[in-house]
C-alpha cells in the first residue's frame, strides 16, 4: 500500500521518498503488458537524419522528416504489413516546415511553411497549407518571404479537431476577398473561403489593428478555440495610446467572438477601476473560460489583486483563494486547465506560512481541494512547463527537489501530484543507481516534453539515468511510468541518446526517437522514428538465420542523395498502402435527437461501431454524408432544403425527422430516426449547433 500525502498532514517531500522508494522497489516491467518496437520511418533507414516525428493520440499515424529528406515533411501509416511511408505533406527543400495542427481522425492536416535560413530568403514563398487524405496539397494562404529579420505578413494560430475551421492573423492585402480591422480572419471548408473576425470595441482601435508581432503596431491575440470552431478566445494587446496626454494606458480584455458578435467576459463591475485580464484555459466547447484579472469583476473579488475567474452560461464566478495568499502565474508557476475543462491546477503564496508558504490547489465542480504544499518555490518548473492529464486528476511537473536516501538534490526530475494527494517521482532510478537529470525541454521544440496519458495514469519520458538494469549504453533512453511501474521502451543498448516524441492518450503507443536497428531487417545505425507499442511487432518476413559475427556484413555507409530528377518528369504517384481486411462493424448506431434549433443548420450525434459512411437524409433536408474512420461518436451537418427554408420563414417552424443510415466497411447497413424542430432565427441567419451525449 503506497503512503498517500493528505493535504494539511504531512509536507509534499516527505512523503515523496516514501512514495518513490515502494514505486522504484518494483522491478522494471513488471506488470506492465507486453509490446513490440515498430520501426515508423523506413526511409531512415537509408542514412537520413531524423530532424522531427511524432505520432497522433488516436488513430495510428505518425509524421516525420529529416534534415536530408528533400521531399519535407511525411506522413505513415500502420497496416498489417508494417508503417507504410505514404503522401507527402509539402516539397519544401531548405524551409522550416510544422505540421501545428491535425484532425482528430488523422485525416487532416495543416502544415505551415516558415521562412528559410538562408541567402535566398526574399525569393521563397512562405506558407499555411491544407492537407486531406486522397485530395492534393491545397495552399490556403500563400506570400513572399519579406526578407530576413522582417515580420511574416501572416500568422496561423490554430484550428477545430476537425481542422476545417483555420484562425489567422495578418497584414492588410495579405488575405484575399475581405479585409479586417482587427487582423483577425477564419477560413472556413467546404467553402473555401476567408471570413473577418472584427471586434467592435475602442480600446482595440485605440491600439492599432495588427498586434506586437508585427512592429509599429498593436492589436489583439487569439488565446483558444472551441472543438467546433465557431467561438475563439481574443484579447486586446496593452498599449499605451500614441499621442494621448496625459497617457492613457488600455488594458488587455478577454472576448468571446460567435456567429460575428464579439463580447467582453472581463469587464470590471461599474465605477471599478480598470485592470488586465489573461486567458488560462477553457473546456473544448468553450462554454467554460478561466482567467485570471486585477480587476473587481463580481461583487466578492479584491480590486487591485490578481484573481482566477471562470466564465461559464453567460456569468463570471470568482475562484476564491486562501486568506492572505497571493496568485503565483510566472511562467514557472502560471495555472494549468486540464483537456476536458472540468479541473484548474495553480499555486498559492501564503506568507508567513512557515517553511512550506507554496501550496498546490485544484478547482473542480465549484469546488478547491489543496493538494500538498512545498518550500519557496518547491513547484516551480524550471523550464516554465506543466502539463495536466485530460481528465485532471493528475499534474506532471519536472523541478529539481531534494529526496532524502536518493541523492537526486539539484537534479531535475519529473513528479506527478495527484488529485488524491499521493506524490511520485516518475524519473527517479532506484536506490543505489547513478541519479542524472532528465534533459531540459527546448523552447524551440515543444515536442521534447514529457507524455501522460489522459487518464493521467500513465507518463513517458526520457532520461539519461539506467532505471532499468537492461539500460548500459551510458546514453538517455525511453521509460514509460505506470501506476508506479518504470518500464523500458527503448533498446537500452544502442549507441545514442533515445528520445520521446508523443504518445496515445491511452500510452499503448509511445513513440520515439532512437539511434540504431531496433528491429528485425534493419542494420544501419543511423537515427529513426519507432513506436513502443501494446501487442506491436510484425512477423519477420523471412526466417533469420543465426550465425553470429560471421554472416554479418559491414555497415552501409551513409548513400550519397542523387540530384532531383526534372520536374516536368510524370510518375505513377506514391505507392498505394495495401489496403486492410477491415473487420465486421459490431455495435448498434445511435443518434442524438437535436434540440430545437434556431435557423437552418444543427448538427446530429452520431455514434458508430467502427469505420464506414454516414448518410443523412429527410423531408426538407439536404442529403449530407461523411465518412467515419474508426468506431467513436461524429457531428453530422444537416440543412435545411430552399423549400423548406422558405417555409421556414414565413411560418417560423419546420418539424421533420433525420434518417442516419450508417454503412460499414463490412457488415450489415443500419438506420435509425430522430425527430429535429427548426425555428426561425431571430436574426435571421444564425446557426444552431446541437450539443449532447449518446
Amino acid at each position: 500500500m503506497r503512503r498517500r500525502n493528505v493535504a494539511g498532514t504531512l509536507g509534499w517531500s516527505a512523503a515523496l521518498g516514501a512514495t518513490a522508494a515502494l514505486a522504484l522497489a518494483l522491478p522494471a516491467g513488471a506488470g506492465a503488458a507486453e509490446r513490440g518496437i515498430e520501426l515508423i520511418s523506413p526511409a531512415e533507414s537509408l542514412g537520413l537524419s531524423l530532424l522531427v516525428g511524432w505520432g497522433s493520440a488516436d488513430v495510428e499515424q505518425a509524421f516525420f522528416a529529416s534534415d536530408q529528406f528533400s521531399s519535407g515533411m511525411r506522413v505513415s501509416s500502420r497496416t498489417s504489413q508494417g508503417w507504410t511511408p505514404g503522401r507527402t505533406l509539402l516539397q519544401s527543400p531548405g524551409a522550416a516546415l510544422g505540421v501545428p495542427s491535425q484532425s482528430v481522425d488523422g485525416t487532416r492536416l495543416v502544415a505551415v511553411e516558415g521562412a528559410p535560413n538562408g541567402p535566398e530568403a526574399g525569393t521563397r514563398t512562405d506558407g499555411i497549407y491544407l492537407h486531406a487524405a486522397g485530395q492534393p496539397v491545397k495552399p490556403l494562404l500563400t506570400y513572399p518571404n519579406p526578407g530576413l529579420g522582417n515580420p511574416n505578413p501572416a500568422e496561423y494560430y490554430g484550428a477545430d479537431e476537425d481542422v476545417r475551421r483555420l484562425y489567422l492573423k495578418a497584414l492588410p492585402g495579405v488575405v484575399p476577398g475581405t479585409t479586417s480591422a482587427s487582423g483577425l480572419y477564419r477560413w472556413n471548408d467546404p467553402e473555401n473561403q476567408f471570413d473577418a473576425v472584427e471586434i467592435d470595441d475602442p480600446r482595440v482601435q485605440a491600439c492599432g489593428s495588427y498586434g506586437a508581432s508585427f512592429p509599429g503596431t498593436t492589436g489583439v491575440l487569439q488565446n483558444g478555440i472551441s472543438a467546433d470552431g465557431r467561438r475563439v478566445i481574443i484579447s486586446n494587446e496593452q498599449c499605451t495610446v500614441p499621442g494621448s496626454s496625459p497617457l492613457q494606458t488600455v488594458r488587455s480584455h478577454l472576448y468571446l467572438w460567435e456567429d460575428g458578435v464579439a463580447t467582453d467576459i472581463s469587464r470590471p463591475l461599474a465605477g471599478e477601476a480598470d485592470g488586465a485580464a489573461t486567458f488560462i484555459g477553457m473546456s473544448p466547447s468553450a462554454d467554460r473560460i478561466f482567467f485570471r484579472s486585477s480587476a473587481k469583476l463580481t461583487a466578492d473579488a479584491v480590486a487591485g489583486v490578481e484573481q482566477l475567474y471562470i466564465h461559464e452560461s453567460g456569468q463570471t464566478t470568482l475562484i476564491g483563494l486562501p486568506a492572505g495568499a497571493t496568485l503565483k502565474f510566472g511562467s514557472a508557476e502560471r495555472p494549468v486547465v486540464s483537456g476536458d475543462g472540468s479541473s484548474l491546477w495553480y499555486i498559492v503564496n501564503v506568507p508567513g506560512g512557515g517553511p512550506q508558504p507554496d501550496r498546490l490547489f485544484r478547482w473542480r465542480g465549484g469546488a478547491s481541494q489543496q493538494i500538498a504544499e512545498a518550500s519557496l518555490n518547491g513547484f516551480r518548473n524550471p523550464n516554465g512547463y506543466a502539463e495536466v492529464s485530460r481528465d485532471g486528476s493528475a499534474w506532471l511537473l519536472r523541478n529539481a527537489i531534494d529526496h532524502a536516501g536518493y541523492g537526486t538534490a539539484g537534479t531535475t526530475q519529473l513528479h506527478r501530484f495527484g488529485a488524491d494527494g499521493s506524490v511520485d517521482c516518475v524519473s527517479c532510478p532506484p536506490a543505489g543507481v547513478p541519479v542524472q537529470a532528465i534533459g531540459t525541454q527546448p523552447t524551440q521544440d515543444k515536442l521534447r516534453r514529457p507524455a501522460i496519458s489522459a487518464d493521467g495514469s500513465a507518463i513517458a519520458f526520457d532520461t539519461p539515468s539506467a532505471i532499468s538494469p537492461q539500460d548500459v549504453n551510458g546514453s538517455a533512453d525511453v521509460y514509460l511510468w505506470k501506476n508506479g511501474t518504470q518500464t523500458l521502451l527503448s533498446s537500452g543498448t544502442a549507441s545514442g541518446d533515445a528520445e520521446i516524441r508523443s504518445m496515445s492518450w491511452d500510452a499503448s503507443s509511445v513513440y520515439f526517437a532512437s539511434w540504431g536497428a531496433l528491429v528485425p531487417g534493419v542494420s544501419d545505425p543511423y537515427r529513426k522514428l519507432y513506436v513502443s507499442r501494446v501487442g506491436g511487432g510484425f512477423p519477420p518476413s523471412e526466417t533469420v538465420r543465426d550465425c553470429g559475427d560471421s554472416c554479418q556484413g559491414a555497415v552501409t555507409p551513409q548513400p550519397v542523395l542523387p540530384l532531383p530528377g526534372s520536374p516536368s518528369f510524370v510518375g505513377p504517384g506514391n505507392v498505394v498502402p495495401p489496403k486492410l481486411d477491415e473487420p465486421q462493424a459490431t455495435g448498434k448506431v445511435r443518434a442524438t435527437r437535436p434540440k430545437t434549433a434556431r435557423g437552418t443548420k444543427a448538427v446530429v450525434r452520431v455514434r458508430v461501431p467502427g469505420k464506414g459512411q454516414i448518410r443523412t437524409s429527410g423531408w426538407g433536408l439536404k442529403r449530407g454524408s461523411r465518412k467515419a474512420t474508426r468506431s467513436t461518436t461524429y457531428r453530422v451537418n444537416v440543412r435545411l432544403t430552399s423549400r423548406a427554408t422558405r417555409t421556414l420563414r414565413r411560418k417560423g417552424t419546420v418539424k421533420t425527422r433525420v434518417t442516419v443510415r450508417f454503412t460499414p466497411a463490412k457488415g450489415k447497413t443500419q438506420t435509425v430516426r430522430v425527430a429535429a424542430t427548426f425555428k426561425r432565427s431571430k436574426q435571421g441567419s444564425s446557426r444552431a449547433v446541437v450539443r449532447g451525449e449518446l
